[in-house]
């Protein structure tokens, strides 16, 4: 990862690839499991390479974060067993025009899979007031300005039978440049578009390829400092995070080389 980053920052116009650090280390490796892990940041402007690799991409810094935290921003976490978070899950996303039928409104259209996204307490994501998903959509400021009416005083459609998506519109004037101007919004994970969360507290996005480094930072200096906990935790008879991280460290090898090449693209 740190190799790759240099390559990334090299990439970059300035072709200033020095790096200096890792920018960003472990408040404490004394923790009783994986995710309760805290790191934290170096200071914004910092030559390592966790804040060099934010600035181009970007991405969120916070102050400090936990594994917990960024965990579910690891986009293929959701096919497995998710650790309990206060962050949600990213959100794929597909765009396209489309005139609202009766009305001749021209919107912007976004179908939203919330399976495997959304768990709202009492219920079902489609039984559950509009308020609750309002809320929760908050959390994701990539699609923020959809509309709950359309100019001619239709209501936007609101699913009440059971479904994995739901849609969103955008009227021309809230969204200039069309279907385009919000797929810029949105972030490229492995080829797909997914609108993804701010961690709690947070106003900005954290870009996946700074989650991964935070991911394997984090469980790299357990592995290193702290053998014999983290032998614990990879212990699949005592351990319930085992298999979890097993599952996150196996996908690296396949996700992480694409993200690179995605952020390579991107900045040069």
């Amino acid at each position: 990862m740190s190799q790759a980053e240099r390559a990334i920052v090299a990439a970059a116009s300035s072709g200033q690839w020095q790096l200096k650090g890792h920018g960003i280390g472990v408040v404490s490796l004394d923790v009783p499991d994986a995710l309760a892990l805290r790191l934290k940041p170096g200071p914004a402007g910092g030559s390592g390479n966790f804040l060099r690799v934010s600035s181009l991409l970007g991405s969120d810094v916070p102050d400090e974060l936990t594994l917990g935290q960024v965990w579910p921003l690891l986009v293929e976490t959701v096919l497995h067993e998710r650790p309990g978070s206060p962050t949600p899950a990213p959100l794929f996303v597909t765009v396209h025009p489309e005139t609202v039928p009766n009305s001749g409104v021209s919107v912007v259209t976004a179908q939203v899979e919330l399976d495997n996204a959304y768990y709202p307490p009492g219920g079902r994501w489609w039984d559950v007031q509009e308020a609750s998903l309002k809320e929760f959509l908050a959390r994701y400021p990539q699609l923020g300005g959809w509309e709950p009416s359309l100019p001619n005083g239709s209501e936007v459609e609101w699913p009440r039978s059971p479904s994995t998506h739901l849609r969103l519109r955008w009227a021309g004037e809230e969204l200039s440049g069309g279907p385009d101007a919000l797929r810029e919004r949105l972030t490229l994970y492995r080829g797909r578009q997914l609108a993804y969360p701010v961690l709690e507290g947070r106003q900005e996005v954290m870009r996946p390829l700074l989650a991964w480094h935070a991911v394997l930072f984090g469980l790299s200096m357990l592995t290193r400092y702290e053998p014999a906990r983290w032998t614990r935790m990879i212990d699949v008879d005592h351990s319930p995070q085992a298999t979890v991280i097993e599952y996150v460290l196996d996908l690296a090898l396949d996700a992480v080389p694409d993200l690179v090449d995605e952020a390579i693209r991107t900045v040069s």
